[in-house]
């Protein structure tokens, strides 16, 4: 992702929820992945994919919506 990576009190409250190794897992993971494009230093189990699947869902789509208000207030009238 070249863009902001917006990360909502909701995501974060979902993150908090989540074991401190889940957590620890899921930021890590999402840093790899999207910010360092790097392989991953280690191998999610299955269920620790499908957690990550959503967090980075929540943020990407977060993101998404985010960079799309700023477009739509940065057009000229």
């Amino acid at each position: 992702m070249e863009n902001a990576i917006l990360i909502t009190p909701k995501v974060i409250s979902r993150i908090k929820g989540l074991s401190e190794e889940d957590q620890n897992m899921v930021l890590q993971t999402f840093i790899s992945d999207e910010i360092l494009n790097q392989r991953r230093s280690r191998k999610l189990t299955p269920i620790q994919e499908l957690v990550y699947t959503f967090m980075r869902d929540y943020i990407m789509r977060d993101s998404r919506r985010y960079l799309q208000q700023q477009q739509h207030l940065a057009m000229p009238s």
